[in-house]
């Protein structure tokens, strides 16, 4: 007796599916999709912490502190996620000097 081959089809979203000939292709789709759920939560989390403390370091509220880490980092032309690593870490927004020094500022 053979072994009869199974299509397995995986829908994320409203445009997007995925079909597979074979279980080991849906394995590895599916670790990515964890991998990459993972990195994300880790990220919001992190960006969530730096809001918090620039709201409570600035007395600005939370879309002010959002729109404040969004203004840095693209003016610095350094990514969100890891702008805000950074006010974590230091407690405040690191600024950059004219010499393009980084000086942190609450």
């Amino acid at each position: 007796m053979g072994h009869s081959a199974q299509r397995v089809e995986i829908s994320g979203g409203v445009e997007e599916q995925e079909s597979f000939d074979c279980p080991q292709q849906v394995v590895a789709v599916l670790l990515d999709e964890v991998m990459n759920l993972r990195r994300a939560l880790e990220h919001s989390r992190d960006i969530g912490a730096a809001i918090g403390i620039l709201m409570a370091t600035r007395k600005v509220t939370r879309d002010g502190a959002f729109d404040l880490l969004r203004v840095v980092s693209q003016n610095s032309n350094v990514k969100l996620r890891l702008l805000a690593l950074e006010v974590v870490e230091q407690g405040c927004i690191p600024e950059q000097d004219a010499s393009g020094r980084k000086s942190s500022m609450p």
